[in-house]
């Protein structure tokens, strides 16, 4: 939950920072909400993108501004959950980061099932099918 915490915080910060730049407005109340939102799998993040971009959407006459806060907001998503979070996560569990990494994109793209909803499910599960086994053999020292 500490990973968790620190990557809510660095998001919320990041999305106040992008916003502020672009000119929004109520860019800390944007960037609270991230944070908040960050907790809440698929819905949170969904809406963490799609709040602010309607705000753009109201506040700017240009559909340029709007594209570029939409996807400033999706990379800034990408970065800190898909890329900084599963090494902060690894380093906290003991675990190595590629394997967290590889985790991931086994349970997300080699699913059964060609639905996104599996895949969807898969990415969000990968730590937790990954940690239940890599725990339980080091804890009974089968592993290391």
């Amino acid at each position: 939950m500490v990973v968790r915490t620190v990557a809510s915080i660095a998001t919320g910060f990041a999305v106040w920072g992008f916003a502020h730049v672009v000119g929004l407005e109520l860019a800390a109340a944007l960037g609270v909400l991230s944070f908040a939102l960050n907790y809440l799998p698929y819905v949170g993040a969904l809406a963490a993108i799609v709040f602010p971009t309607l705000f753009a959407f109201v506040q700017f006459d240009s559909g340029e501004i709007v594209i570029f806060v939409l996807i400033g907001l999706m990379v800034i998503r990408f970065v800190i959950g898909s890329l900084i979070e599963p090494i902060f996560s690894g380093s906290a569990l003991a675990i190595s980061p590629p394997v967290v990494v590889f985790a991931i994109v086994l349970w997300t793209f080699c699913g059964a099932s060609r639905h996104l909803y599996w895949r969807a499910l898969g990415n969000r599960l990968s730590n937790s099918l990954r940690t239940v086994p890599v725990k339980s053999l080091d804890h009974n020292h089968v592993v290391g």
